[in-house]
């Protein structure tokens, strides 16, 4: 991705070695937290990939099969791919039909012009070298095959991310300050990740907002789900965790409907193309 720079080698290892550690504590859960927003894009990043019956897929970044099962459920063959041991171990136990692989997105282990579809769902914008993983998908895909990647919108417009975020910087949570940030950070421009995929030779770039949100009866889904990602546990005291449980509270208490149950829009970017036959 010339146009956004690139990491030095020590800061890709930095990245690929905290993206493994952020998604192994949140693997257990993330099918009961995250998931209730990430899946809510399945079906739309499925059809951008032009995944139906017969359809060869190979999902990179499948943390615990988000996508594996509505493709299958669409009559595909599937195989998932990502970096964390943890997340694989989770696929692997919800869908036993599906093949899970380890992996790098930036260096598949696959042979060229093999897939139908690749897609990544949620986790270019976690990528140390997001240009070598769509210049890796490009390579692995039949011409004409569809790539298709979904990350998330500006942070402004992410309600449940901006509550949760909100509530870590309340009780003076930074995180790592001095990690390196990937290159294609989420809430980027449209343009952005049209001109990422035409740098890694797709044609017909799309790219457009998804209205997509997280419905939730209590608050514990996302403070457990928080919680996690930050590492808040081994990082923080049991006061500043009670602290943050109840900012977290107070804000979606606040945002209650009459049925009990809370709506946050979290609205992901769907950015798709086409391999050149």
């Amino acid at each position: 991705m010339t146009t956004l720079g690139r990491l030095t080698p020590e800061q890709v290892t930095r990245v690929d070695d905290g993206n493994r550690a952020t998604w192994g504590r949140t693997a257990a859960t993330y099918a009961e937290g995250f998931e209730a927003m990430t899946g809510a894009a399945a079906e739309v990043t499925l059809d951008a990939a032009g995944v139906g019956l017969g359809s060869l897929l190979l999902d990179v970044g499948t943390g615990p099969g988000t996508l594996l099962g509505p493709a299958l459920a669409r009559g595909a063959s599937v195989i998932g791919l990502d970096l964390t041991d943890e997340m694989v171990d989770e696929a692997r136990r919800r869908f036993p039909e599906a093949e899970v692989r380890i992996g790098k997105a930036s260096e598949l282990p696959f042979d060229a012009e093999v897939f139908d579809a690749v897609t990544l769902g949620f986790c270019l914008h976690h990528m140390a070298d997001p240009d070598r993983a769509l210049a890796e998908a490009f390579r692995v895909l039949r011409p004409g095959g569809r790539i298709a990647c979904t990350v998330w919108a500006a942070l402004e417009r992410c309600e449940a991310t901006s509550i949760a975020f909100a509530a870590l910087a309340e009780i003076g949570f930074g995180g790592d300050s001095d990690a390196p940030q990937p290159p294609l950070p989420f809430g980027q421009p449209l343009a952005a990740y049209q001109t990422a995929l035409q740098e890694a030779g797709f044609i017909q770039p799309l790219t457009r907002h998804t209205e997509i949100g997280w419905r939730v009866r209590s608050a514990a889904p996302v403070i457990d789900s928080f919680e996690r990602y930050a590492g808040l546990p081994q990082l923080v005291s049991d006061e500043q965790r009670t602290a943050f449980a109840a900012a977290v509270e107070r804000a979606i208490s606040s945002r209650a409907q009459p049925d009990g149950t809370t709506y946050l829009p979290n609205p992901a970017i769907l950015a798709a193309a086409r391999k050149p036959c």
